[in-house]
């Protein structure tokens, strides 16, 4: 066992940088400044985006909020105008039965108005039939001048 006892899949391979090394620590600020600088851009783009993406969602929880108060607030004010339409509906019904009622009483007042008109007239015909009748403003004003 040459390589210590380990097997032959265990064996891990590095990579050695073999580039020249920098000639001055300014060539390797320009060159590692670069990578730094980048990722501080896109970090800060990555912010901004982020930023951008919480009061997005902020906006759309504030927006849903208001539209499910609102939408609860409808629904009630429909429930209520559904319980009115019941009642107006039900007193509507008795108006209608209460009208037809009056109608009906009104109608059997007529007629019995008419029925007492017509057994007094024919009451004063039988007691009045060898008397002449009266005169009454309409029989005056037919007559010949």
């Amino acid at each position: 066992m040459e390589n210590g006892g380990r097997g032959e899949g265990s064996m891990k391979r590095a990579e050695i940088d073999t580039s020249a090394p920098f000639r001055s620590v300014k060539e390797a600020v320009a060159i590692f400044r670069e990578k730094v600088l980048a990722g501080e851009v896109y970090a800060h783009k990555l912010n901004q985006i982020r930023a951008a993406a919480t009061k997005e969602e902020e906006t759309y929880t504030n927006r849903m909020s208001s539209l499910l108060a609102e939408l609860e607030e409808t629904k009630q004010n429909l429930e209520k105008a559904r319980e009115e339409t019941k009642t107006m509906s039900t007193r509507l019904v008795s108006l209608e039965q209460e009208l037809h009622k009056t109608r009906t009483e009104l109608t059997q007042l007529k007629s019995q108005q008419a029925h007492d008109r017509s057994t007094s007239q024919a009451a004063w015909r039988t007691s009045n039939s060898s008397k002449t009748p009266p005169i009454s403003s309409r029989s005056v004003s037919s007559l010949p001048c």
